[in-house]
C-alpha cells in the first residue's frame, strides 16, 4: 500500500495509478499450491484432498475451486462463504482493508 501511495505521489496522477487489491492466488500446479497452509486452507473452505505428492486429487472439490478462481484482484469465497487468503491477519481485519481499498482510501489500510 504504501508503495502505492507513494506512485500516486510522485507521479502527480493518482489515476494513472493501479491500486487494485491484488492476492496470492493458489493455482493448481504451482509451488504455492503445495505448500502446506495453503493446502490446509484449501480442503478447510473447498474440501480438497491431496496425495502423498502434494497434487490435488482431480474430483468435484478441486473443480469447485478451479471455477471459483478469477483475476487477482478479485477475492476468492470458500463454499462456507469465508474469504480465502494465507495470510495471519484476522478475517475481520482483512475484510476491512479490502473495504478500504476497494473505496480508494489506501491511506487508511496504512493506519490500521
Amino acid at each position: 500500500m504504501a508503495f502505492i501511495v507513494w506512485q500516486r505521489e510522485l507521479t502527480g496522477k493518482p489515476e494513472a495509478v493501479n491500486a487494485r487489491f491484488f492476492q496470492a492466488t493458489a493455482y493448481p500446479g504451482t509451488s504455492f499450491f503445495r505448500h502446506s497452509k495453503v493446502q490446509a486452507r484449501l480442503a478447510q473452505g473447498f474440501g480438497l484432498s491431496f496425495d502423498s505428492s502434494g497434487e490435488a486429487v482431480c474430483d468435484d472439490a478441486l473443480l469447485e475451486y478451479v471455477l471459483a478462481l478469477d483475476d487477482a484482484d478479485k477475492v476468492i469465497v470458500d463454499k462456507n462463504g469465508d474469504n480465502v487468503y494465507y495470510g495471519e491477519m484476522a478475517p475481520s481485519q482483512f475484510r476491512k482493508c479490502t473495504e478500504l481499498i476497494n473505496a480508494g482510501e489506501l491511506e487508511e489500510v496504512l493506519c490500521l
